[in-house]
């Protein structure tokens, strides 16, 4: 995924779950897209743009909430903005 993500994207948003208590904190609370970039940028040390960052989510498994939150933000977002639909595709394919 990081080949990938370095060979179609200009940035790679590459984090890494197992033992992450940041990102377990991210997904115990309510999902809120906005929340989770402002989490996601601040890992990264980079700003996020759904036109050129590829989000990984490495061994996602280790945080159940996370996978029940990406299905369940899947589902919602479908009908919001551009940029909640792109943020949602790349995370259920970087989780894959």
């Amino acid at each position: 995924m990081k080949e990938f993500g370095r060979t179609e994207y200009e940035k790679v948003a590459y984090l890494y779950c197992q033992e992450n208590p940041v990102l377990e904190n991210l997904f115990s609370q309510a999902f809120n897209v906005e929340r989770m970039l402002d989490g996601f940028q601040l890992l990264c040390g980079f700003k996020i743009n759904a036109d050129d960052t590829l989000i990984i989510l490495d061994e996602i498994q280790e945080i159940p909430k996370a996978i029940t939150s990406l299905k369940l933000s899947l589902i919602i977002t479908i009908c919001k903005n551009s940029l909640t639909i792109s943020f949602a595709f790349s995370l259920v394919l970087a989780s894959c």
